[in-house]
């Protein structure tokens, strides 16, 4: 165990372990009497000196799909990156190269997050991990992840025959609720993150109610009385619309 040490932190950088280590911990690996103690010890070893490339990624992978990366931390997403990083060593096949391995496990990770962390979306998750559907269907798509801002087409197709594509006569007070709605949920998201989250978990865009206060408290791992208290106290701060979202609790 000592000489496993030795050889990677002669011949190595934090960030980097030589070809000349590579090749000696490979064939360690790949001996039908390694330990379960040493294995661990070389896989902690390699976790320790590639960490840096799970982050790197994590950046790469955050400037390229920024689109869709507005509303996730990257710390968030760097744990999935992470995660990769200790499957690959976990299931890394000595016969391999370790880098381009561990590369095709960390974007697979990012991905995963990139659907788990997308905000709350009516749309399901096997649509937003379908990309022949996403590309065939960019514009629905691209509405059905915004959260918040939901665009005129999507407006207008509520109230379009799709037989004889005439606009209902009912557009113009149809617009005027959406415009409230609108402000409603841009003071919303002026609000803190928790406040948010239950909002957003109990009401859809509409205010039509979603889940109920009891379901709220339970995914937010906080008492009924507690959540009840807090969309009351919301209601006051919002108490131009307070009407139109009490009338749909």
């Amino acid at each position: 165990m000592i000489i496993i040490f030795f050889i990677i932190r002669v011949h190595s950088l934090r960030g980097y372990i030589k070809h000349q280590s590579w090749n000696q911990i490979r064939s360690l690996l790949s001996q039908p009497s390694i330990t379960p103690i040493m294995k661990d010890c070389i896989h902690k070893k390699i976790y320790y000196y590639y960490e840096f490339l799970a982050l790197k990624q994590t950046n790469l992978f955050y400037k390229k799909y920024w689109k869709y990366c507005t509303h996730i931390p990257k710390n968030e997403l760097a744990i999935y990156a992470l995660y990769g990083l200790n499957k690959a060593i976990r299931t890394y096949n000595p016969k391999y190269l370790f880098y381009t391995y561990a590369i095709t496990y960390i974007n697979g990770e990012l991905f995963t997050g990139l659907t788990d962390l997308q905000p709350l979306t009516n749309l399901p998750k096997q649509y937003r991990k379908n990309t022949t559907w996403k590309n065939n269907n960019r514009n629905l798509f691209e509405i059905k992840t915004n959260p918040v801002l939901i665009q005129n087409d999507w407006q207008i197709d509520k109230l379009v025959n799709n037989k004889n594509k005439y606009i209902d006569n009912n557009i113009i007070n149809y617009y005027d609720k959406i415009y409230k709605y609108e402000n409603i949920w841009s003071k919303i998201n002026k609000l803190d993150a928790f406040t948010r989250r239950i909002f957003n978990l109990k009401y859809d865009y509409e205010f039509n109610t979603i889940r109920s206060t009891k379901v709220v408290a339970e995914l937010m791992c906080c008492s009924v009385e507690q959540i009840r208290i807090k969309f009351e106290t919301t209601r006051t701060y919002l108490f131009y619309y307070e009407n139109l979202i009490s009338n749909r609790r």
